[in-house]
């Protein structure tokens, strides 16, 4: 049957949305998730890797990934996962999974994990760095980063910096569900000025994923390993 113009048009829109090199990676994956940021996908390979998880091949050569791919508010200028997906499935019917911030637009639903089409989970806390502020974990990241000679020095300062501003329940149980890592962006007010503190002034979040390289399998916190599966269950592992 020959499209109707206006199928043709809402063709034609949606293809726009893809970029060349989108469908032919469409043609050759099993998926497609979506991110906020290339960073995001930095930081779950070095978790997949440590805990030796089976989504770390996904992550690493196998999935097709969409970095900055925005959900716009109406009006607002950027195209939405949901629209660059139904464009995809113009291409090729594939599953997809969108992983949100804590943050970001409450709105959009999360879904169950079936396999088939587009899928959301949500991250509890705030992002994906929240994750990253454990105590431990940053004090051996310092340690790293300034060396055994100076390490003393800066994880007191490390310490105090943490001692002196976060509540006792976070120092004594980095697990805890507390209201401040739902509510206080890491990337920006809680990881710099640890690091600052610690005399790593002026640290690119771009290389948060270091931090993760370092993390023991004990303090990646469970709810990582529940988007983990959660990736390899979204595309049919």
């Amino acid at each position: 049957m020959l499209a109707t113009d206006e199928e043709r048009e809402r063709l034609i829109r949606s293809l726009r949305v893809l970029s060349n090199a989108d469908i032919m990676r469409a043609l050759e994956v099993p998926g497609i998730l979506y991110l906020d940021d290339y960073t995001d996908l930095d930081i779950l390979r070095e978790w997949a890797r440590i805990l030796s998880h089976p989504g770390h091949e996904l992550l690493t050569t196998r999935l097709f990934w969409k970095a900055n791919v925005a959900e716009p508010r109406a009006g607002a200028q950027g195209v939405s996962a949901a629209d660059h997906y139904a464009a995809l499935r113009l291409v090729r019917e594939l599953p997809a999974l969108q992983i949100l911030d804590g943050d970001a637009r409450p709105e959009i639903p999360t879904t169950p994990i079936t396999g088939h089409g587009l899928q959301r989970v949500r991250w509890k806390r705030y992002e994906i760095e929240s994750y990253l502020f454990h105590p431990a974990a940053l004090e051996r990241f310092v340690a790293a980063q300034v060396g055994a000679g100076a390490a003393g020095q800066h994880a007191a300062d490390r310490r105090a910096h943490l001692t002196n501003t976060l509540p006792p329940a976070f120092l004594a149980d980095p697990f805890a569900s507390l209201g401040f890592l739902v509510g206080t962006k890491a990337r920006k007010d809680l990881i710099p000025p640890a690091l600052n503190a610690a005399g790593l002034p002026g640290f690119p979040y771009q290389r948060f994923f270091e931090i993760a390289s370092v993390m023991r399998p004990e303090e990646i916190h469970p709810e990582v390993l529940e988007k983990l599966d959660a990736i390899v269950k979204a595309f049919g592992g």
